[in-house]
């Protein structure tokens, strides 16, 4: 009985349920990313270092992942970074400007792929952490203006030496 097709049908399962296991990996680390961005208490601060911990993670070499985020002055790093030959890096935008960077790196050598040792998928992964990240930044950038003008706005409402009144077209 010839088996050679049944084992190279199996040889391909296990490459496609490998390859799966991967996409499933990053999914699951860019949700955990995008449900840190619904907590309304969360400060920048906080924010950053919870990604920064959970990137390792969705990289195909996790083990051996290390990650790092700047921003501004302000640098996230998980415990076992340090910089290495075998980076990924992407930029961090808001409005148009570049304000830091998303970087995984690989402590020791890995096998080449798409991009040094990186997949192409986790090319797409870390381009879209950084823009999440840039979104979240500039929300709560948005968010600290509004508090200031209205701050601005009730100093000026209550210092006024003349009275104000809202008036609006049905009235009231």
């Amino acid at each position: 009985v010839d088996i050679s097709q049944y084992r190279q049908t199996e040889r391909e399962l296990r490459t496609y349920t490998a390859e799966l296991n991967e996409r499933v990996k990053e999914l699951r680390t860019l949700y955990e990313i995008s449900r840190l961005t619904d907590d309304a208490e969360m400060t920048e601060q906080g924010y950053l270092e919870r990604v920064v911990a959970r990137l390792p993670p969705g990289w195909q070499y996790s083990d051996d992942a290390c990650a790092r985020i700047d921003l501004g002055q302000q640098t996230y790093v998980t415990d076992n970074y340090r910089v290495t030959d075998w980076q990924q890096r992407s930029p961090i935008f808001i409005n148009g400007d570049a304000i830091g960077e998303v970087i995984v790196g690989y402590l020791t050598e890995h096998p080449a792929a798409d991009e040094g040792p990186f997949l192409s998928e986790e090319r797409s992964l870390i381009t879209e952490i950084a823009r999440i990240i840039g979104r979240f930044v500039a929300l709560n950038l948005a968010i600290m203006e509004f508090q200031e003008s209205e701050e601005r706005f009730r100093a000026i409402f209550v210092q006024a030496a003349v009275g104000l009144a809202q008036v609006t077209p049905e009235g009231g």
